[in-house]
């Protein structure tokens, strides 16, 4: 099993982004989650995330579409080998009818696997490439941004036993 830990934030203000880069500083409550005896500490504590925004001509009416096509990431903690990194990107409806906000609706994803781990500081890009339906990476449909770090295979550690 590894460790998993989410980040959303929220209100991205896609109004009147042009194509260029939005930029979020995002501070991280992270917590760690149990096991039984024992607690899984989340693989990072706090991320810069800028968003890669292109300008594509929409062939059906020749207007402009602002599409989010990556997130450039930074984080402070460095990350073992074969940890992933998803950037995920909702609108502000629930993902199910009556769910309320606790469980979004994704409409568009990317991830990226560091084969050869993260080191502290660098800044990696995960590009967008899955999106619902065309155009769903539009600014002006994007409400949140979750960013989901799956870290180091913790199934590989030793056991602790706890009397």
């Amino acid at each position: 099993m590894k460790p998993i830990f989410i980040l959303a934030i929220a209100a991205i203000a896609a109004t009147g982004i042009g194509a260029a880069q939005l930029n979020n500083n995002i501070n991280v409550t992270a917590g760690g989650f149990g096991t039984g005896g024992t607690d899984i500490a989340s693989p990072v504590d706090n991320a810069d995330v800028t968003f890669n925004i292109t300008a594509v001509v929409d062939e059906e009416n020749d207007n402009i579409k602002n599409l989010v096509t990556g997130c450039f990431i930074h984080m402070d903690e460095s990350l073992d080998k074969d940890s992933i990194v998803f950037c995920k990107l909702s609108n502000d409806e629930p993902a199910l009818e009556g769910a309320g906000t606790d469980y979004p609706n994704i409409i568009a994803e990317g991830h990226l696997d560091l084969e050869e781990g993260y080191e502290s500081s660098d800044v990696i890009e995960v590009p967008i490439h899955v999106t619902a339906f065309n155009g769903s990476n539009s600014v002006f449909l994007i409400h949140d941004v979750h960013v989901v770090v799956i870290g180091k295979n913790v199934t590989e550690a030793q056991p602790v036993l706890i009397p």
